[in-house]
This record gives C-alpha cells, structure tokens and sequence, in this order.
C-alpha cells in the first residue's frame, strides 16, 4: 500500500472521529501482532564486543549499526515464526516502499558445512518480498570485501504487507519502526528493520526438520545491492574471512595438572590436561592456537553435534598427556617463589634462576630424569675441588 493511499485513510479515520496509528508493516501500538515482533526474546546476534560502525557502507538504508550497548543485529523464535531485527541507520521505506536494497539473514543448519550458509532469509526491496532460497552450490564465507556466493533456487516468496485469509500471518512479515531505545549513530534516529519467517515455511521446505533445529541453526547478518552479491555490510567477527556464522561466545582454556601436590622427593607418575569451556548457547568452536607443549593440538573445528545440551566441552575437546616413566619432584615443592638451582659435573658448572610465572621452571625444561648411566655421582665421576665452592 502506498504512502498517499495511508494517509488518505486515515483522513478519513478522523473525519469519522476515530484515531489510527498506521506504520508501514506494523500493527497499531499496544496491539498483539501475528507474527509478533514486539512479544519474542530478541537476542544479540553480534559478535564480542558486539556492534557495528557507522558509515561504512552506503546507502545509509543498507549501514548496519550498534555498538555493545545498542547490538547491531538480533534473532528470535517462538513455535510460529522465526525473526530477525536489523538496527539500520536510516528508514528503509520510502514513498510508500522498501528502498532498492536486501537485508539478509545466511543460514547454517545443523547438518550443513559448518562454513557455508545453506540458506537465504531475506528482505528484498527491489521486489519488497520477503524470500527464502536455498543455496545448491556453496562457498566457504570469506569477505574480502565482498562475498560472492549466490544461493540459486527460490524456494519461497511473499509481499512484505501481504496479510489476508491466504497467508500464514495476520499482520505483515516485515516491517520498519524507530529503534525506540535513543540510538542514532549517524546523527538521525535509527530504525530497526523486522523480519519474521513462518516455520511451516521453513519446515515444508525442508530447510529444518521442525522448531527444534532452530537453537541449532546459525546466521551471518549482511546486506547487498542485489540478491546473487553481498557486496554491501557484514559484521566484522575476525574469523570465516572477518565474517562469522552467530550467535557467538567467549571460550576459556584451563589447564589441570594430577595429582595438583606431591611430597619432595617423591617418584611420582602425573596426568596433564588442557580443556576448552564453552557457555550453553555456543555450537560452533574454531581453535587457532596449539595447546601447550606436551599436549596434542585440539580439532580446528568442534562439531556442533558434541556441543548439543553441554555448556562445558570437557568430555569431548581436552587434550592429555600421562607420563610413562615416574618422575622425581624436586626437593622444594612448587610455589611461587623463585628457585636458584646449581649444578657441577666434573670441570663444569651452571647456575639457573627459575621464576615462575615469568618463564619455564625446571620440569617444563626437562620432563624426565636422564638414565642412571647419564647422571653418576661425584664419587663415580670425579668433581674439580674448588668447583662446589664456586657454584
């Protein structure tokens, strides 16, 4: 419906002394929606810290903004619809319709290549329909700037305002309203652009099994000139070529050493271990750095299915490493005070200085006693007499 037509209807709203608030694609304040975008748990769709700048892409109506108090991006889910909400720096209606651009949502489902999207959810203002396609021949994301993997079957598509007896939906799919909570990064308020896709759609299509796969499905927020090139923005999640597949977490690393204390001078066998922790929503893990000497190096990629219900990877992504032969502690046990070690063999002497925490200590240098054979006694071998004196 156009701009003109809105506001000749509600002309006549008033002459008959009644009060409209009309939005483009959104129901009357206050008033239940179907989908209802005003009622789901949005959740942040960002990457740490979160946000987007401003400016950095144009037309404003394709700039994706935020920053980690006003997140950029966000999806949610209920048993009909599944939605995503995009903080933008300008209106994206114009003259009654969506601006030449495309807002979309690249969809990763739980069997697909854990770097390819298999999947496209996106508002398209050149047809204002809101389509899914399915992407048959994928690429692994990488922006460079641009992403050129277009998805090639249209699978579904709607008007953005279609909402009669026909449709799903009782009120439209997508819809632009004022961000309402102060942002305005480009110096104007910015708008949030609201898109919601029906399940059914989803399901008969065969893109998920059902509601359920959807705590498992990841999206990569972007924009684009066109429907086949994302040449427009992305968030910047410095992994998959800068992109990155969302909603994301910040892992941590610990380390355990068994067992944790030992008598001096005790024989002892000990059991090392390094593990990556996870919080309860993540599903996908990318592991840059080897684990510490010792250790074996953990899988680049942790599959989602072994993250499915465990907030913790313990089970499944630790490294470790037993000691086959015992080792003999040292005479001091481990603290944090620095420990001056002296030793003398025949003509020969070394004094070492092992500070902990500021560099390796003694076992990190040598993990096992040399044979007997390779460590005789001053007895056997004969020491210079001023030597112990000197070290």
């Amino acid at each position: 419906m156009k701009a003109s037509s809105i506001r000749a209807q509600g002309v006549r709203a008033a002459c008959l002394g009644l009060v409209t608030l009309v939005v483009l694609g959104a129901s009357a304040a206050g008033a239940a929606g179907d989908p209802d975008f005003g009622a789901v748990p949005w959740e942040a769709l960002d990457c740490a810290p979160g946000g987007d700048p401003v400016g950095d892409e144009s037309p404003s109506q394709v700039d994706i903004v935020g920053d980690a108090a006003h997140p950029a991006t966000y999806y949610a889910y209920d048993a009909k619809y599944l939605y995503f909400r995009y903080r933008l720096d300008t209106n994206p209606v114009s003259k009654g319709g969506y601006t030449e651009g495309i807002w979309s949502a690249l969809m990763q489902v739980p069997a697909g290549n854990a770097r390819q999207y298999q999947y496209e959810i996106a508002v398209n203002g050149k047809s204002d329909a809101l389509e899914l396609w399915a992407n048959t021949s994928a690429r692994d994301l990488a922006f460079s700037p641009n992403f050129n993997d277009p998805a090639e079957t249209l699978l579904f598509g709607q008007a953005v305002n279609a909402a009669n007896g026909s449709t799903v939906n009782s009120t439209p799919l997508v819809r632009s309203v004022p961000v309402g909570d102060g942002s305005a990064f480009g110096g104007t308020p910015d708008y949030f652009l609201d898109f919601a896709m029906p399940i059914s759609v989803l399901v008969a299509n065969r893109v998920i099994a059902g509601a359920g796969d959807l705590p498992m499905s990841l999206f990569a927020p972007a924009t684009s000139s066109t429907i086949n090139n994302f040449n427009k923005d992305h968030l910047e999640c410095g992994f998959l070529g800068g992109a990155g597949f969302l909603p994301s977490g910040n892992l941590s690393v610990t380390a355990t050493l068994t067992p944790e204390n030992a008598a001096p001078n005790a024989s002892l066998r000990y059991t090392g271990e390094q593990c990556i922790h996870a919080p309860p929503t993540l599903r996908h893990v990318h592991c840059r750095r080897r684990a510490a000497s010792g250790f074996e190096q953990l899988d680049e990629v942790a599959d989602r299915s072994v993250l499915r219900g465990r907030p913790c990877l313990r089970e499944d992504r630790c490294a470790s490493r037993r000691i086959a032969s015992p080792i003999r502690t040292p005479a001091v046990p481990p603290t944090l005070l620095p420990v001056v070690h002296g030793s003398i063999y025949r003509f020969e002497g070394q004094v070492t200085v092992f500070k902990p925490k500021d560099g390796p200590c003694y076992r990190c240098l040598f993990h096992q006693p040399p044979p007997p054979e390779m460590a005789p006694s001053c007895a056997e071998a004969g020491v210079l007499g001023v030597l112990p004196g000197i070290i």
